[in-house]
């Protein structure tokens, strides 16, 4: 968990207790003075147990409302971490391929175009030289994926001095795999949307 995620749990705790201690404390003085004026009013004790209990029924109907909402709103935190940590596996596993798995593609890029190329001068059939060459577009575009490019980073990355959670560097290599990656999903967006122009 990030620095700011531990804080807003520790919020959330401490907000949690401290609105269930106030609505305890409201619910119990205000059965108690209920209670208490009931009971002599009537004359005898019995008014004030009334009182009493009423006052903590109010008391829990109240406190089991927001406790709902707080539990509800720490279920959405949560699962939010959860998806920010799956977002961080994917960007620090692209991040770990470099240089030589770039070679690796161009390579089988290369050995697919001239399998193509035997394929169509061998007249084997159209499709199986379709199938090569759109299998070795991939791995060329795979391989572009993986080029070494200049790092733009559009919004800033602060890191708080004395927090070791995130290298600059890793938060730059976060930042290109998520353009990347937005550039992926616009593509394939437009692909299925509206065709390739």
């Amino acid at each position: 968990m990030t620095a700011i995620q531990i804080y807003a749990l520790i919020a959330i705790a401490l907000s949690t207790s401290a609105v269930y201690w106030i609505a305890y404390r409201n619910g119990f003085s205000n059965g108690r003075a209920e209670g208490y004026s009931e009971g002599y009013d009537v004359g005898g004790c019995a008014g004030f147990q009334d009182g009493m209990d009423e006052g903590k029924a109010i008391q829990r109907s109240d406190n089991w409302e927001e406790i709902r909402n707080l539990e509800h709103t720490l279920n959405q935190a949560r699962d939010q971490h959860k998806k920010l940590y799956a977002h961080y596996e994917r960007a620090l596993a692209a991040s770990k391929l470099g240089e030589p798995a770039r070679q690796t593609l161009l390579d089988i890029a290369e050995k697919l175009r001239i399998a193509a190329a035997t394929f169509n001068a061998l007249r084997t059939g159209k499709a199986i030289t379709r199938e090569t060459t759109t299998l070795r577009d991939q791995a060329l575009a795979m391989a572009d994926l993986l080029k070494s490019v200049e790092i733009k980073v559009d919004a800033k990355v602060e890191i708080a001095p004395g927090s070791s959670f995130l290298r600059t560097d890793d938060a730059k290599k976060a930042s290109l795999y998520f353009q990347q990656e937005h550039q992926a999903n616009a593509t394939t967006t437009q692909k299925t949307v509206g065709g390739a122009a």
